[in-house]
């Protein structure tokens, strides 16, 4: 038995005439896609509009798209409960992640942004802050020394090796001072003031005349000649190495000047 469709185009009518196997395949499509469209209705119930933030998924916190993902990869066909902030809510919610999903979808079937739209600072209990902050100190000391040769390299960036004199130390100083008041946050001033302090210490004990490190210098000459350079050879050094660098210090002070430091907290 065959039945007569009839297609609007324009102000014309087209007949055509399809069998009854293609009308139920085409009823079979229409209703892959109507229940399609109620799974993604009740997940953006249940997950809400855009922006909701995902914090813990089967009780494991998630700080990126990978951990989500892979979290999920091994719950496929089973519940799973998310742990989502709306607002200043924090809310559990139970999805089952498919075990076969439409192209351009997921398992759960939601965007997911990387890269969130606010940073907040998080807490951690006093041990593991030590921890984390002497880990970071540690990673300051160690990369100091190394940038110039991963930039010889190729591997970071030369404008990230910029120098900084005093006024672009206050250029950043001033902005985490700003940013600390306005969110009420002490992460800025002290991230700041460790890493200057971690950075001015290892750039002093670098091996340049008229430095801490400069003076260490002619100490291990003196150790391994066995004999001491003397004082007025050893004062003239020290004295050329303090006016190259008072001249750099200028040139240096000069470009933070011209072109301001500015930092991107991401804090928004």
């Amino acid at each position: 038995m065959a039945h007569v469709l009839a297609f609007e185009l324009g102000c014309e009518e087209i007949p055509a005439r399809l069998c009854t196997d293609a009308l139920a395949q085409l009823a079979r499509r229409a209703e892959e896609l109507l229940r399609g469209a109620r799974l993604r209705a009740e997940r953006v119930d249940a997950l809400g509009t855009p922006g909701r933030l995902i914090l813990q998924v089967e009780g494991q916190p998630v700080t990126d798209t990978r951990r989500l993902r892979d979290i999920t990869q091994q719950h496929l066909g089973r519940p799973m409960t998310l742990l989502v902030r709306r607002g200043d809510q924090e809310i559990a919610i139970t999805v089952v992640p498919r075990t076969q999903w439409p192209e351009g979808e997921g398992p759960i079937g939601i965007g997911i942004v990387d890269r969130p739209t606010r940073i907040e600072p998080v807490p951690y209990p006093l041990p593991e802050a030590i921890v984390r902050g002497l880990q970071r100190t540690l990673f300051v000391i160690i990369a100091t020394p190394y940038l110039p040769i991963l930039a010889l390299r190729g591997l970071v960036p030369l404008d990230l090796l910029r120098p900084v004199g005093p006024v672009g130390l206050y250029q950043v100083t001033s902005q985490a001072t700003s940013v600390s008041v306005e969110t009420g946050w002490l992460f800025p001033i002290l991230s700041v003031a460790g890493t200057l302090s971690a950075g001015l210490g290892v750039a002093n004990l670098l091996p340049i005349p008229g430095l801490d490190g400069g003076r260490l210098l002619f100490i291990a000459l003196e150790a391994i000649r066995g004999r001491r350079v003397s004082p007025e050879r050893e004062g003239l050094i020290h004295l050329l190495g303090i006016t190259l660098l008072m001249g750099l210090l200028v040139i240096i002070t000069y470009f933070d000047l011209v072109s301001p430091i500015a930092v991107d907290w991401s804090l928004r």
